[in-house]
């Protein structure tokens, strides 16, 4: 996990996810996720930018840690560039219920609350 302090949208925190990430190690995906909404951040990234393959026990973590933001008032975004795992989310309609970005610059570069046009010039809507 990596807290960028001085960043446009608050207290930021980005969370880079392994290569792989199936029932072996989604609980501790879901656990480096809370832990970053519990240590008070404003805006939480989840980057997948390394992941190549992810399971549902994936989804279920990242659902998780979406659901805990309603506590905390933090806001979560994914960073899913095109691929496999990109592919899976579209599959799910995930995106259709959080922002996702090409890039963690992007994602951070957006204003609180809105998504991107980070894929192909159109906006995603929550």
């Amino acid at each position: 996990m990596r807290l960028c302090g001085d960043h446009p949208a608050g207290r930021t925190a980005i969370v880079a996810l392994p290569a792989e990430i199936d029932v072996n190690n989604s609980d501790e995906v879901f656990r480096q996720l809370s832990t970053a909404l519990r240590s008070g951040v404003e805006l939480l990234i989840a980057d997948f930018s390394e992941t190549i393959y992810c399971d549902v026990s994936a989804i279920r973590a990242i659902v998780r840690a979406l659901d805990q933001t309603d506590g905390t008032g933090a806001e979560l975004r994914l960073v899913v560039p095109p691929g496999p795992v990109r592919r899976l989310l579209d599959l799910i309609r995930l995106d259709g219920r959080l922002p996702v970005y090409a890039s963690p610059g992007q994602a951070g570069a957006a204003g609180t609350g809105q998504a991107s046009a980070a894929l192909g010039g159109e906006r995603e809507s929550r």
